[in-house]
Formats: structure tokens, sequence, C-alpha cells
């Protein structure tokens, strides 16, 4: 069954070789993206993750390192934007309510040490679950509080119609 990923920050991080994320991670995490790509699953990347990690790499202390890397993370956006990323990218339209939702958790999301980046990761992975049934769906990270999200959607049986 084909499975959906959003991509987190600490992985987008992790495949630009940031400086200090990642270091003893990288090749498992180079090995899962060769698999999703190779079975067909679908790769996500939210707006959090786009922007945290552009405020990781503003925040690189060695100027030629950080040039570097924004340069790569440049041409990670404009393959998104083209179609030749292996990711697609989730667009976020936030109403009123939407805002208000989010202030809403926002606290006792902040007492357990979540941002607000990673509760707009997980928003955005509670609506793509509701919005498009059987399918299994889990938040790709590194960071244990995120990586525990994961939907399995229920087999259907298509000889019964289930």
């Amino acid at each position: 069954m084909k499975r959906v990923h959003f991509v987190d920050t600490s992985i987008l991080c992790c495949m630009l070789r940031l400086p200090h994320f990642c270091d003893a991670e990288y090749a498992a995490v180079l090995e899962e993206f060769e698999r999703i790509a190779t079975c067909s699953d679908v790769l996500l990347l939210p707006l959090a993750s786009v922007i945290e990690t552009g405020n990781h790499i503003a925040n690189v202390g060695d100027g030629n390192v950080r040039r570097a890397v924004a340069i790569t993370f440049a041409d990670y956006l404009r393959d998104t934007v083209d179609n030749k990323a292996p990711w697609a990218f989730v667009e976020a339209r936030w109403t009123a309510r939407d805002l208000s939702n989010y202030a809403d958790k926002f606290s006792d999301c902040a007492t357990r040490k979540i941002g607000f980046g990673d509760l707009s990761i997980i928003e955005d992975y509670r609506d793509y679950i509701s919005r498009v049934p059987g399918v299994s769906v889990r938040i790709w990270s590194l960071d244990h509080h995120l990586a525990s999200h994961c939907y399995e959607a229920p087999e259907i049986d298509r000889r019964k119609g289930r």
C-alpha cells in the first residue's frame, strides 16, 4: 500500500547536511529517502518545514557554509515549484478560524515543548487523514514527538467491497 510522508524540518536539515543536524543519522535518512522514492510513496513538504529550515540555515555560524547550504535549499524550493523535487508542497491556506484553532491548542503544546511550526505540521497531517481516507500517513521526523504521528489505514478487501 502506498504511504504518504510529511517531511519534517529535521529531515530537510539532515538532507542538506546542515552543521550539527543529524550527523550520526545522515546515512539512515538517505537510505530511508531512497526507499521511499523507489517504492513510489508520496512525500509532502509542509510550509512550516520550509520556514523552519530556512531559519536554521540563516543561523549557521560559518558564512561560507551558510551561503552554500542556502543555495542548495533554494534549488530544492525551485525544484519543488517546477515539480522536479521528490516531494510536493503542502499549500497552507489558513483562515481566521484555523488561526483561532491553533491559538486554542498552542498553550498546551508549548508546555509540552511543541512549537508552533510542529503544531502546524501535526494539523496538516490530521487534515490530510480526514480528507484522504484509506491512505497510510506519517510525519517523517527525527523528533520523537512528531515521528510518533503515524496512521495506518485499514486494509480494504476489494473482493467484498469493504
